[in-house]
């Protein structure tokens, strides 16, 4: 997650961090970095803060990962949120792109391609109008 955050914030983006724990707790000092511009600090675990991630977003980008990234890329995609899966990274990433199919989930081959289609979406999401048909 720190290299995610140092690539948005080296391109001028406000990163905010939604922290599993309490400040004082050695989760929330794992999950913060130097590149967060604002840390939101849930006093939830790992899994209660899924719906927080996913609801606060318009689109998602997943990589690799494990359970808890196939619970946010489920949600996400039955929250009709785009999610940009980016492929050969291993983990629950592979399986998503196998096992799922969805008119909102989209592969991506790195980092910059995830980003731009994020960029691409972005409108639609915003709008909340349920289709891609338009721009894909």
């Amino acid at each position: 997650m720190e290299a995610a955050c140092r690539g948005a914030a080296s391109g001028g983006g406000v990163v905010i961090g939604i922290a599993p724990a309490i400040p004082e707790s050695e989760a929330s000092k794992r999950s913060a970095n130097p590149y967060q511009t604002l840390v939101i600090q849930t006093g939830l675990d790992q899994r209660a803060r899924i719906p927080i991630i996913v609801n606060s977003c318009d689109a998602m980008i997943a990589i690799n990962g494990g359970a808890g990234t196939r619970i946010e890329v489920e949600l996400a995609l039955r929250s009709d949120k785009p999610v940009i899966v980016i492929a050969n990274t291993g983990g629950v990433a592979d399986e998503v792109l196998q096992t799922i199919n969805h008119p909102k989930l989209f592969a991506a081959t790195g980092p910059r391609e995830a980003v731009m289609r994020c960029v691409e979406l972005w409108p639609y999401a915003r709008a909340g109008n349920g289709s891609l048909s338009e721009k894909t």
